[in-house]
């Protein structure tokens, strides 16, 4: 019997949006693409059990830091409003990356 530890199939799904995301250059699909990576962030942080922080939970909580500041950056950029997530205190609970 394989011992290997099997991680579920979309455990890495959240990468290739966050990578979109990270490389939109149409402003006003940013938000979008934005919204999607922190979706199935938050969607991959709710599948992994409570435990010590380990490097995939370091690396969840390292690409919320770079797309929360990517959609605080966006606005600027667009010349409207800061925005903020509905998810953001899911998003705090969930990464341990709350005030």
């Amino acid at each position: 019997m394989d011992s290997t530890r099997h991680e579920p199939q979309n455990s890495s799904a959240w990468k290739p949006l966050y990578e979109a995301a990270l490389v939109e250059t149409d402003l006003h699909k940013l938000q979008g693409r934005i919204d999607e990576a922190q979706q199935a962030i938050l969607d991959r942080a709710e599948e992994l059990p409570n435990q010590p922080v380990d490097e995939e939970h370091q690396a969840l909580r390292n690409a919320m830091a770079v797309l929360q500041a990517l959609r605080h950056m966006a606005p600027i950029t667009l010349g409207g409003p800061e925005t903020r997530t509905a998810d953001s205190s899911r998003s705090a609970d969930l990464l341990g990356n709350g005030s």
